[in-house]
């Protein structure tokens, strides 16, 4: 089994990315992706309200056959007016992607709902109309595991990276929960699919283990994003893996890795969130 792909959409809305060297495509380019994942039996897209204007470039693109999982950004969970204010950002998330109906509609930042105003939050999020499946975008494990906990989650998109090994007890129970999976940042934003010279020096004290991860991929005669997209898609825990890119091209080469069945030695992995949480990084 491969784990199939979603695409993700924040550069199409910002230039975003430690190894992005193109900025922000424009329309014509969006167009030309979106008709490449088409075409590549990619049918979900994943936005934001906080990716800049991806939202407003994906509804002037043309959405047509793409589910759409999108994110609200924070919430004041003590506004008095939190319904009628959800329900207004709701609308204009369907109204800047032209739909009536989301895959899923996830929070961006969920620490609210671990606060004391997180139930008022969840009810306010539970009486929207055409949210499709409810949940979160998580960062580390353990705020997956007190969500999970306290809420009826229908969707967790969290962050896996192959060299990455803090997850597989949260996954284990999010599979045992019935609750759809979504990972991101395969490649920790780019980082390892960058040569060793072009990685920032914010990253020197991991380069026994980011040399290892270099060296065994050339073992195996793939290029960086292959192997590490390969690794994660042979997964049997997971539902769907979110990729971004700029270009047409870099999605082909995405959509023809290959998944692998080879494991990463225990010397190639970490649980250090410095490294695997890129909020952590300047």
């Amino acid at each position: 089994m491969t784990v199939p792909l979603a695409l993700g959409t924040v550069q199409f809305g910002m230039a975003y990315g430690v190894a992005n060297a193109s900025g922000q495509p424009d329309l014509a380019t969006v167009r030309r992706v979106l008709d490449a994942a088409r075409a590549g039996g990619i049918d979900l897209l994943d936005t934001a309200e906080l990716y800049g204007t991806a939202e407003t470039v994906l509804g002037e693109a043309g959405i047509a056959g793409f589910g759409i999982v999108s994110k609200l950004g924070p919430i004041d969970g003590a506004a008095e007016d939190l319904t009628e204010t959800l329900a207004a950002r709701f609308a204009a998330i369907l109204g800047r992607l032209g739909t009536d109906r989301l895959h899923g509609l996830l929070l961006h930042r969920p620490e609210v709902l671990l606060g004391p105003d997180g139930d008022r939050v969840w009810a306010a999020m539970e009486a929207l109309t055409g949210t499709g499946l409810l949940g979160v975008s998580t960062y580390t494990p353990e705020e997956t595991e007190a969500l999970i906990e306290r809420y009826p989650l229908g969707l967790v998109q969290l962050p896996l990276a192959p060299i990455d090994r803090r997850w597989d007890g949260t996954l284990a129970r999010l599979r045992a929960r019935h609750v759809e999976v979504h990972t991101r940042s395969a490649l920790l934003q780019g980082l390892l699919a960058m040569p060793a010279a072009a990685r920032p020096p914010h990253f020197a004290r991991w380069q026994g283990l980011l040399d290892g991860w270099d060296a065994w991929v050339r073992d195996r005669g793939l290029s960086p994003a292959a192997a590490a997209l390969g690794l994660v898609r042979a997964r049997n825990d997971i539902d769907r893996v979110v990729v971004g890119v700029e270009t047409a091209a870099q999605l082909d080469e995405l959509l023809a890795a290959p998944p692998l069945g080879d494991d990463l030695p225990d010397a190639l992995t970490t649980d250090d969130p410095a490294l695997l949480n890129p909020a952590l990084w300047p």
